[in-house]
């Protein structure tokens, strides 16, 4: 969103549109939890290192490359698009409408006093799958995208798949997924399980 300021004081004989206005600056979006994400990655990836499995198991000083150049080249890119604003708000209301663009590209707008806070909403966009987690803090409003975080089989790196696109699956149904990491293609799909009752001791 853009924040202006008017050049002249506001009054009772002067209409909004008709006056002149200066940008203050412009708020691109940010998410605190996504930066911890990619914190942490990095974190997982060049500042620790696993545990041998065997005294002939050789690990890399400084951990995988490749993994980690492609986690910074990530990161780089979430920090360029950080950089097109100039500044961040807490929130404005727009005439009683909140906003947000989802990941697809399409600006969403739901009216303020419609929403409930944990209330799930879907883009506008037919052609896309992704899910909203509406947050509420006082007159705040914010909207967490809802995905499910599914480990990759080759090299553990945690996918995020969006979670409409695994509740529409049917039963036994497969989804075909290639890791952000390494490319590698995982699997994955629904499957009846029989569940027992724990015992005393166990609970």
């Amino acid at each position: 969103m853009t924040l202006s300021i008017s050049k002249g004081p506001a009054n009772s004989d002067t209409k909004p549109d008709d006056q002149e206005y200066v940008e203050v600056g412009t708020e691109i979006g940010f998410d605190s939890r996504k930066i911890v994400k990619l914190w942490n990655a990095l974190a997982k990836l060049a500042l620790h290192i696993r545990l041998p499995e065997s005294k002939d198991d050789k690990i890399p000083e400084y951990g995988n490359k490749g993994e980690i150049v492609s986690k910074v080249e990530e990161v780089l890119v979430e920090l360029a698009r950080l950089e097109m604003g100039t500044m961040t708000f807490s929130g404005i209301p727009d005439g009683g409408n909140v906003s947000f663009v989802c990941t697809c590209g399409e600006t969403n707008k739901r009216r303020a006093k419609l929403l409930k806070d944990g209330q799930y909403v879907y883009c506008i966009n037919p052609q896309c799958n992704e899910t909203w987690k509406v947050q509420i803090s006082g007159t705040e409003v914010n909207f967490e995208n809802v995905l499910i975080d599914v480990p990759c089989k080759t090299c553990e790196a945690v996918n995020h798949i969006p979670w409409r696109t695994v509740t529409k699956m049917k039963y036994d149904e497969m989804l075909k997924y290639p890791c952000y990491i390494c490319k590698g293609y995982n699997f994955v799909k629904w499957q009846l399980m029989q569940a027992a009752r724990p015992s005393p001791e166990q609970i």
